[in-house]
């Protein structure tokens, strides 16, 4: 028998990735977690905007199930149901006839047309749903729960690539032991 099955700790790798995701009611998700190797513990989370009360929460769940590693956290959250409309930006329109305004003397001046208007990048926006992703304790509670089956999954990546390289250091050492014996 050798000197790494004799052990009572497991291997595990610091390199591995999880990914999954989930739906609830006017949206989806998903989360990736990747992990490479590094001295210490280095979690780095990547939240949409209004989700950042997650993250010391999603930190912590990390610190618990990692102790070593750069482990990087990412949530992508998109809105399943379509926005209510299109509305103005009135700051966008308000700039572009104070331009028309201020250039009216050094060109042919008309008045703005509705097709260029509508072509203007930014002055016709979707109209957002009313209420913030965080603001949503049912949602921020799904969030989390698809979290940490994603972590178990991540720690169960990294508990088999160190099963791989366990088995992988048990036959150098037998191959040393071999050779020590001759």
């Amino acid at each position: 028998m050798n000197a790494i099955s004799t052990r009572s700790t497991s291997v595990v790798s610091m390199t591995g990735f999880a990914r999954g995701g989930d739906a609830r009611d006017d949206y989806s998700w998903t989360w990736e977690i990747r992990s490479v190797n590094a001295r210490g513990l280095d979690v780095r989370v990547r939240l949409p905007a209004g989700l950042d009360q997650l993250e010391p929460t999603l930190r912590e769940s990390v610190s618990r199930a990692c102790t070593r590693g750069t482990v990087n956290v990412t949530l992508d959250l998109r809105r399943t149901r379509a926005a209510s409309g299109f509305r103005i930006n009135e700051q966008a329109l308000s700039g572009l006839l104070a331009l028309q305004t201020a250039l009216g003397p050094r060109v042919d001046q008309a008045p703005p047309r509705l097709d260029a208007l509508l072509g203007v990048r930014g002055l016709i926006e979707e109209a957002e749903p009313e209420g913030a992703p965080g603001d949503d304790a049912a949602l921020r509670g799904a969030l989390l729960k698809t979290f940490e089956r994603i972590l178990g999954d991540l720690a169960a990546a990294r508990g088999a690539e160190g099963g791989r390289l366990a088995a992988v250091l048990a036959s150098h050492v037998d191959a040393i032991g071999q050779l020590t014996e001759q």
